[in-house]
């Protein structure tokens, strides 16, 4: 069954999987990271200060989780359909998802100290071919490799729990914001 919005589209339910996916992968990291700040935070946020910075998280993810469906979305419809026919789209959405989060992260966490100028832009042009070139050996492996694709799809269908975790705490964050921008 063909997408209803566009016949270029994915399918709904394969689009439902990888949002799902990132939303997954975008939560997780979003909350594990703010662990590391939360012994420090306890100190000094009440609890309502503490709920508000876990509201504006929850947001800022789902803003960040929409993000990366549209360029994956996209991404998938210019470039990679057109390539690689249209099988394991939610295994294609994973991949890039994970391997964009993992390099970014890898990226930030590397840049202590921010060479001048132009070492720093011929750094980060070299770093991001590096990624296309992972990203495109891993979306090659996918659609080349049945079970890996499979795998992946599998997985991202499974991963349809983390919205039924995470969109009603990002509703609540949402009226928890709404509520203190009125207040």
């Amino acid at each position: 069954m063909r997408g209803r919005f566009h016949p270029r589209l994915p399918e709904p339910r394969r689009l439902l999987s990888a949002f799902a996916a990132i939303v997954g992968l975008v939560y997780s990291w979003s909350i594990l990271a703010s662990f590391y700040m939360l012994p420090s935070w306890l100190f000094y946020l009440g609890t309502g200060q503490l709920a508000a910075v876990y509201a504006y998280t929850f947001l800022a993810a789902f803003a960040e989780s929409l993000l990366f469906l549209v360029v994956v979305v996209v991404a998938d419809v210019v470039l990679l359909r057109w390539l690689l026919g249209e099988a394991h789209f939610a295994a294609r959405s994973l991949v890039i998802v994970l391997v964009l989060l993992v390099s970014g992260t890898m990226r930030l966490s590397m840049l202590k100290h921010v060479p001048p100028g132009e070492a720093f832009a011929q750094g980060e042009l070299r770093w991001w071919l590096l990624t296309a070139a992972i990203l495109g050996l891993l979306v090659l492996a996918v659609q080349r490799s049945r079970g890996f694709g499979r795998l992946l799809e599998a997985l991202a269908d499974r991963s349809r729990i983390f919205l039924l975790i995470f969109m009603p705490l990002t509703l609540i964050a949402a009226a928890a914001v709404a509520w203190r921008l009125i207040a």
